[in-house]
């Protein structure tokens, strides 16, 4: 993580992790999207920023997090969070089935399984009169909707979110394993490792925080 300029700070605990970091900017995108109401070929572009950032911080959690320079017991339960996505991939569908698969069929195949669509006034959606509607002016509210999948027919959106949820509660949840409330404010030289120390980037420890 990037240290402040005058080294010595406090943060709460879950702010030390880079994957929880992401999962703030991940609700921020969703929630421009929900407001912004693009064009969709704007849509796209966010969309897949949406799920880069989803992926990027369960990603971080078990390749920066787990390495960097925190107390030893919290790298050890990153890594075995990590770890457990493997293991037991049945139990954590919005990873799998949604935030991993999207992400690479995005970035591998250029694949997108959301589409635009118009919720009418009487709350069905139909998406096959989109670009129609549109022309005409008759549309009443559009929407990103999935297509194939567990989550087929969903709201891309209201997905994304659970996602994001997801990944928060996973991330908050390996550090509560530790032994750590995530909530907790302390002194990076009470909680980052002695490696940063001995790179002269943290001062030594100098009595009570104030």
């Amino acid at each position: 993580m990037t240290l402040p300029n005058n080294r010595e700070f406090k943060l709460k605990i879950k702010w030390y992790l880079s994957s929880y970091r992401v999962c703030g900017d991940c609700r921020y995108a969703i929630s421009g999207l929900r407001e912004e109401r693009p064009a969709f070929s704007s849509w796209r572009v966010q969309w897949a920023g949406i799920c880069a950032l989803l992926k990027t911080s369960i990603h971080l959690l078990g390749k920066k997090d787990a390495r960097a320079c925190l107390p030893p017991v919290l790298r050890q339960s990153l890594k075995d969070a990590w770890v457990e996505l493997g293991r037991r991939r049945s139990e954590f569908p919005l990873f799998w089935e949604f935030i991993d698969k999207e992400r690479n069929n995005i970035l591998k195949e250029y694949d997108i399984s959301a589409y635009p669509a118009i919720i009418r006034s009487d709350g069905t959606v139909d998406q096959t009169s989109y670009s129609l509607l549109y022309m005409l002016g008759e549309a009443e509210e559009e929407a990103l909707i999935l297509r194939g999948g567990p989550y087929d027919g969903q709201f891309a959106l209201d997905v994304a979110a659970d996602a994001t949820d997801w990944a928060e509660g996973y991330i908050l949840q390996a550090i509560r394993n530790a032994g750590f409330d995530p909530e907790e404010e302390v002194r990076s030289s009470d909680f980052l490792n002695e490696a940063l120390r001995d790179m002269g980037l943290l001062s030594a420890r100098t009595g009570s925080a104030s």
